[in-house]
């Protein structure tokens, strides 16, 4: 592949990135309505929506860090933005602006996701708590077996 395919590469996937990062944070906030109303067939949707959006981004990762590596860039957000300044004028501040939203909707949807696991822990805590324990205080009412 030539050294400008591959820049054509990088980009067009960087393009696709801020796409999927925008679709998981649509889903992000679609499972935190899930988690709230105790959707389970929703959240396993949801679920598998989000690991495809997470496996494309985890492939273009790798495959950036190699491009990058190829074009003799650090494999790091520094080589990015090192290829991203030698690009022309016209490509360069679209792409650049990508850049920064993708950092900017990674950030979010780490808080996002941060938010549902505090409310799934939530949940869980709350579930733990209403079972029982042992057969002593009010528990005992939910028991099998224990009857008055």
């Amino acid at each position: 592949m030539s050294k400008a395919d591959l820049v054509r590469t990088l980009c067009t996937e960087l393009l696709a990135d801020r796409q999927h990062l925008h679709a998981i944070n649509a889903i992000l906030s679609a499972q935190r309505q899930a988690i709230l109303t105790y959707a389970q067939a929703d959240l396993d949707q949801l679920n598998q929506q989000l690991m495809q959006h997470y496996r494309q981004l985890h492939q273009h990762a790798r495959q950036r860090m190699a491009g990058l590596q190829q074009l003799g860039l650090p494999a790091a957000p520094q080589g990015m933005t090192q290829l991203l300044a030698g690009l022309p004028e016209a490509a360069r501040h679209p792409l650049q602006s990508a850049w920064q939203e993708i950092t900017e909707q990674l950030q979010q949807c780490q808080q996002t996701n941060h938010h549902n696991r505090q409310l799934i822990e939530m949940q869980y805590d709350i579930l733990q708590n209403s079972l029982p324990v042992s057969g002593e205080g009010p528990s005992w009412l939910y028991q099998p077996g224990q009857h008055a």
